[in-house]
């Protein structure tokens, strides 16, 4: 899930773009199949370029560890600064905290969080043969 909401309308003319050029090029010999072969990722990326963001922004700030200590660190510093934490997931190594938009400077005696202005949320690990 995208931690920011995205405008599907501009998204849907990035992905014409991608499609366009990839028309073209067919249309002069280049091979570019592989890449057709896979639509479906074209459209995720055609929509997960910062142009095709709305306005509402959130930031995503991934803390690769699971120790209390270290999480505790990485809290007390985001609640001096008054972020509040919008939606908490637990990942494979640790969390993923979606927030709003903050000095990121402010984490950076954390070396086991980072800051993502723009990314990709977590939302659940499937396992093996899991659905």
């Amino acid at each position: 899930m995208s931690a920011n909401s995205r405008d599907v309308r501009k998204g849907y003319f990035a992905f014409k773009k991608k499609m366009l050029k990839y028309e073209k090029e067919i249309m002069y010999g280049v091979p570019c199949h592989n890449q057709l072969k896979r639509v479906d990722s074209l459209w995720v990326s055609a929509i997960m370029k910062p142009e095709s963001r709305s306005k509402n922004r959130k930031f995503v700030v991934d803390v690769d560890t699971k120790d209390p200590a270290l999480v505790l660190k990485a809290r007390k510093i985001l609640d001096r600064l008054g972020v509040e934490t919008v939606l908490e997931q637990e990942t494979k190594n640790g969390y993923h905290w979606m927030v709003p938009p903050f000095d990121k400077t402010s984490l950076t005696g954390c070396s086991f969080a980072e800051v993502k202005t723009d990314a990709l949320f977590f939302v659940e690990h499937i396992q093996g043969n899991q659905r």
